[in-house]
């Protein structure tokens, strides 16, 4: 598996939730991590750092709320995907 976003990219922004860095993904046991990489194919720590959708592969760096962006550091889905999953499609 190739790993579509590189830890030595040179780009990154830090966007400060409460606590939460948004270039961070949250902590999860490394075998929860190995799992969703095996299932989605995608590093979630490596998506979340560089500000894509683990769900569509979009850009996600535009929330509508703290709660929004904090899913985001523990999903890795974007606002629309987040909107489509919590909300039935709406």
């Amino acid at each position: 598996m190739t790993d579509i976003y590189p830890e030595n990219a040179m780009y990154q922004s830090t966007l400060l939730i409460g606590e939460y860095l948004m270039d961070e993904a949250t902590h999860k046991a490394p075998a929860i991590d190995a799992l969703l990489t095996s299932i989605t194919g995608k590093n979630r720590q490596g998506v979340v750092k560089f500000k894509r959708c683990m769900t569509c592969d979009g850009t996600a760096n535009e929330f509508t709320d703290e709660l929004s962006k904090l899913e985001y550091t523990i999903s890795g889905m974007c606002q629309t995907c987040q909107d489509k999953f919590f909300n039935g499609g709406e």
